[in-house]
């Protein structure tokens, strides 16, 4: 008799432990980047040339990819400059101009992993970024 129970119930066995254990393997998928976004109130400073950033200056990403940049972090009575933004990966770019003589400014910055701060250098004139250095800071 217990000679039939091992023919019937191995396999049977055997088919469980092999089920249960195909469920439990981790999978060779990469995880799903995290989603990055830089809609929001950022605040920060800049510098000319290799200085240390002191100067101040605030960001608002808005989510249709325009900008709007306030010269000494003063929304109410600081001047505004309106432009526009794109993040490609962790690469946030911006282009902004106030109309008038001088500009248009552009940012080339990176977007830490936490999606909070942006550094990188800043210019005028289309795509030249070596008029000094930035960074900013997310608020909300």
């Amino acid at each position: 008799m217990k000679r039939k129970f091992n023919r019937v119930y191995f396999p049977a066995l055997l088919c469980t432990i092999a089920f249960f254990s195909a469920d439990c393997k981790k999978s060779n998928s990469a995880a799903a980047p995290p989603h990055r976004s830089v809609v929001g109130y950022w605040v920060g400073k800049f510098a000319d040339g290799g200085a240390t950033p002191t100067n101040g200056f605030a960001f608002l990403f808005r989510p249709n990819g325009t900008v709007r940049v306030y010269d000494d972090q003063d929304t109410a009575s600081g001047s505004a400059t309106e432009g526009t933004y794109a993040l490609a990966d962790s690469t946030v770019t911006t282009t902004y101009s106030n109309g008038g003589a001088y500009g248009p400014y552009n940012t080339v910055g990176v977007l830490n992993s936490t999606s909070t701060q942006i550094s990188g250098s800043w210019g005028d004139g289309g795509t030249n970024y070596n008029g000094g250095i930035f960074y900013l800071n997310k608020v909300q």
